[in-house]
């Protein structure tokens, strides 16, 4: 009898703890449970609050983009200007949220023409000056479609550009480039000598010419808009072989042999005369073709002009030709 009552009550105590650790675990794994879904909502909350204030700072901030651009229909697109010139003050890296080509038509808005070949931060800084130059972007209407870019909307100033002693043999002969438009398919510039008596002479000359006229002469040279930054910059280039092969605007290497173009000299290696896309320089036996709009050298293969039909057509001296990057 004493023996039965012993193993009761050990069979009591072996049930009894096992009751308690049983619901200790259960206890514990409560906790733990509500402990997590605590933390997890606090981080929550955390992660709701920064991305309320990053929001809050991108609506504060309004970030300018090629579409912004594009669509901009103040007048001279001075909201544009003045975003620019807000980013570029408040980040010295803004130009990162632009690509280089971006940057490039950006810059041909404000009048310089860089090459592919420069790096970003190049064209950022170049970018930046001219932004806290100018009050307003000139060359606005590159923005726009050419069709309606007329010479009201060209603000930028006339340049002038000394000629050198031995080009020109008149002692004040200057070059004034006007604001002028003319025709895309017109490469030569028209240029108009005014002498001091009643009579006019005019002389059609290719933009390196050498213009020899009597005393007291000034020479007028008028361009398209969007090529007026170029052709000025290019007037005291020394190099004589892309600018000075007639009108031609293909430089024909092994495929069509047949076709009459002027033969060129080569070039050094320099920025100004590489590839506008490849940045690689010109090869005895490659095409090269000309943009009527900015001026710019390309290979034949980088604007995809494979096809036979249609290289002979943009490559026509008659016919105006525009790159990828101006389209």
């Amino acid at each position: 009898m004493g023996e039965k009552l012993v193993n009761t009550c050990v069979h009591l105590e072996i049930i009894f703890k096992f009751i308690v650790n049983l619901f200790l675990n259960v206890s514990i794994a409560q906790f733990r449970k509500d402990y997590l879904t605590a933390i997890r909502r606090e981080k929550s909350k955390a992660l709701r609050k920064k991305v309320m204030e990053k929001t809050e700072k991108k609506k504060g901030v309004k970030t300018i983009d090629m579409n912004f651009l594009m669509t901009d229909t103040s007048e001279n697109k001075i909201v544009s200007h003045l975003g620019l010139k807000s980013m570029s003050l408040q980040n010295e890296k803004f130009y990162l949220e632009f690509t280089k080509k971006d940057l490039i038509k950006i810059l041909k808005a404000y009048g310089v023409n860089l090459s592919m070949s420069k790096k970003k931060p190049e064209l950022g800084q170049v970018l930046a000056e001219k932004l806290n130059e100018n009050s307003a972007m000139p060359n606005y209407c590159i923005f726009k479609d050419s069709s309606t870019c007329t010479d009201k909307e060209i603000h930028h100033p006339d340049t002038i550009v000394e000629m050198p002693e031995t080009e020109i043999s008149a002692p004040s002969a200057t070059v004034t480039v006007s604001n002028k438009s003319m025709t895309q398919s017109q490469e030569d510039a028209q240029i108009h000598v005014h002498q001091d008596n009643t009579t006019e002479t005019t002389t059609h000359l290719p933009s390196q010419s050498v213009v020899t006229e009597p005393d007291s002469a000034s020479v007028f040279v008028t361009t398209d808009c969007t090529t007026q930054a170029s052709l000025s910059k290019r007037k005291g280039n020394k190099k004589t072989t892309r600018k000075q092969t007639s009108k031609a605007k293909g430089r024909q290497g092994k495929r069509g042999i047949g076709r009459k173009l002027k033969q060129t000299t080569p070039l050094p290696d320099s920025s100004d005369e590489n590839c506008g896309i490849c940045g690689k320089p010109e090869k005895s036996e490659e095409d090269w073709i000309c943009c009527d709009i900015c001026s710019i050298w390309y290979h034949r293969d980088c604007v995809g002009l494979e096809d036979e039909t249609s290289w002979l057509t943009c490559s026509n001296p008659d016919a105006v030709y525009t790159c990828p990057m101006c389209v």
